[in-house]
């Protein structure tokens, strides 16, 4: 097993990491304050490659692979955690299922307007009754005439308030291909009659990825909209793909590696008793902690990436890699908010924003324990 970086994935690296500090850096705190990514970091995204991740060239992406996807979420949200969210959601969350699984018709309209920077994608899942639980999914297509109607409600739609693509995941009412119920996805390109934004949710975290929830009433989609055709992937399918664990793995190692770096700055400017606090072995075992914390997570994330572009299942070890890094970044939050000490806890702060951009991880992308059962499972079933 060999996942070093090879020197077309340090260049991809090294080109984003200079686009996110010369140009993306500086407006992160504008993005937080209005609530807002603008379509302009999409569109610069764009330019050095990030949103043609994974993409054939054909759609105009680059073909490249999951390692440097993953790359790109890290350093994304190092420097802008919402930037980081908008722009993977868009591209792992919309775009990887579009190709995976969509008509030659879907990925033609989309992906082609996704590779440009042009299209925020987005993905409706959740519900408010039951938050992640596909099995009982209310939200309901029901077959009619040459298309499909869809009633229901989503909650917690990462992008939903301006999403250009949207995939809807819903229960089937029966039909031709699946005469006892099932599931599917339908593509939406917004707006649509019978389909509205309400309830728009500020987050703690990455406040300028913008979320709401979805209404469904009598939502008329013609029979091309549904993902696949009829033959598409029900939910559970689509749910088994690794790379949204992987999205919210690289996110979360950004900002513990964030949170690392504010807090070595910060150790070597402050004195007490005279003399730099980094010189304090209490100070070592803590940048030392969360030098290991990252280091790990990263690596564990670098192996499912490397299972994907490999063509291996990696749901598991991507489902790891999620757990590991998600509960890393809020331990190394609270680490940096020691090391700054009372400055560390002030509204407004330094360290602030790094802790609220922390707890999103462990929710997004299922919850630390959705993930735990899972893997308890897989463990299970093996040693059957």
């Amino acid at each position: 097993m060999d996942y070093a970086l090879d020197d077309r994935q340090r260049e991809f690296q090294r080109n984003l990491r200079a686009l996110c500090e010369g140009k993306i850096r500086d407006s992160s705190e504008q993005v937080e304050s209005r609530g807002e990514v603008p379509m302009d970091h999409l569109r610069v995204l764009a330019e050095v490659g990030f949103l043609g991740l994974l993409i054939p060239e054909d759609y105009g992406g680059n073909g490249e692979d999951m390692i440097c996807a993953l790359l790109g979420m890290e350093e994304l949200a190092r420097v802008c955690p919402s930037t980081a969210l908008v722009a993977g959601t868009t591209l792992l969350r919309f775009g990887v299922p579009l190709l995976r699984f969509g008509s030659s018709a879907q990925k033609e309209r989309f992906l082609s307007l996704l590779t440009t920077g042009g299209l925020k994608g987005a993905w409706a899942l959740s519900e408010p009754h039951g938050g992640m639980d596909t099995r009982n999914l209310r939200t309901r297509a029901r077959m009619d005439g040459e298309g499909y109607v869809l009633q229901g409600e989503k909650s917690y739609v990462l992008n939903g308030p301006d999403a250009h693509g949207l995939l809807v995941l819903t229960s089937l009412e029966g039909d031709a291909s699946s005469a006892d119920g099932g599931s599917a996805a339908f593509v939406i390109a917004p707006p649509v009659a019978g389909m509205e934004p309400c309830r728009e949710i500020r987050a703690v975290g990455a406040r300028g990825a913008r979320v709401s929830a979805l209404r469904f009433s009598g939502c008329r989609l013609p029979k091309e909209a549904r993902l696949g055709g009829e033959e598409g992937p029900g939910v559970e399918e689509l749910e088994r793909l690794p790379h949204v664990s992987l999205m919210v793995a690289g996110y979360a190692i950004g900002v513990g590696q964030a949170c690392l770096e504010s807090a070595v700055c910060y150790a070597k400017e402050r004195k007490t008793f005279g003399r730099p606090i980094v010189t304090y072995q209490e100070i070592h075992f803590k940048i030392a902690d969360m030098h290991v914390n990252v280091d790990v997570a990263r690596q564990l994330a670098l192996r499912a990436a490397w299972l994907v572009d490999s063509g291996k299942d990696a749901s598991a070890e991507a489902s790891v890699a999620k757990l590991f890094a998600s509960e890393m970044a809020p331990e190394c939050a609270r680490a940096c908010m020691q090391i700054y000490g009372g400055k560390g806890v002030t509204q407004g702060g330094p360290v602030e924003r790094l802790w609220r951009d922390s707890q999103i991880a462990e929710v997004i992308g299922g919850t630390s324990e959705s993930h735990r059962l899972f893997l308890a499972k897989e463990v299970l079933e093996r040693r059957a």
